[in-house]
């Protein structure tokens, strides 16, 4: 095998084989594991995205005066009463 493509397509079909003549559940399931983990398979990888905002000031100052217009909205007033201490 001179090549790493050949190799990885090596690995990939001696899993497969093993998931379908595993003579137990578990060596299937470890196979199917394994199988999941190959680069370009990935079932168990965790992806994240992250989406960059460019504004201007003016567009920050905007959205955050309506964020704060909308809390301010949403503000109740609590009545605070004073516990008596323990003596």
């Amino acid at each position: 095998m001179d090549d790493l493509a050949e190799m990885k397509m090596y690995v990939v079909n001696k899993l497969l084989y093993e998931v379908e003549h595993a003579s137990n559940a578990k060596d299937r399931l470890r196979a199917l594991r394994d199988l999941g983990e190959v680069d370009g398979i990935d079932a168990f990888k965790k992806r994240s995205e992250v989406t960059m905002k460019v504004q201007s000031i003016e567009e920050v100052e905007n959205e955050l005066f309506e964020t704060l217009s909308s809390l301010k909205k949403k503000a109740i007033d609590v009545e605070v009463k004073e516990i008596p201490s323990k003596k």
